[in-house]
C-alpha cells in the first residue's frame, strides 16, 4: 500500500512539474506508471533468477521502481516546452511605443 502512496506522489509531482515546463502532463504521467511496474517486475525477476531470495527480491524490485522514478523525471526536465507560433502573437498596441 504504501508503494501505491508514493507512486501516487510521483504521479502528482511529475504532472506539476510538466506543466510547469508548458508541456502536457498526461504522457509522461501515464509512462511513469508503466515504467514503475515494468522495472519492479524485471528486477524482482532477475533477482529471483540469480538465486536471491525472500527480502532481497522485494529490495531488488523496490529498487527496480526508484530506477523508474528517476528515469521518469528526467523524462519530463528533458521536455522541452511547447514552441509558441508568432502568428498567435498580437502586436502591442500601446501608443507611447510610437
Amino acid at each position: 500500500m504504501a508503494e501505491l502512496i508514493a507512486l501516487y506522489i510521483v504521479w502528482k509531482n511529475i504532472g506539476s512539474m510538466a506543466r510547469s515546463r508548458g508541456v502536457k502532463a498526461q504522457p509522461f504521467q501515464v509512462k511513469a506508471v508503466i515504467r514503475w511496474f515494468v522495472f519492479e517486475f524485471v528486477c524482482g525477476f532477475l533477482a529471483g533468477a540469480m538465486g536471491l531470495q525472500g527480502i532481497f527480491v522485494y529490495l531488488a524490485a523496490f529498487a527496480g521502481a526508484l530506477l523508474s522514478v528517476r528515469f521518469s523525471f528526467n523524462a519530463v526536465r528533458a521536455a522541452a516546452p511547447k514552441p509558441v507560433i508568432a502568428a498567435a502573437l498580437q502586436p502591442d498596441d500601446d501608443p507611447q511605443d510610437h
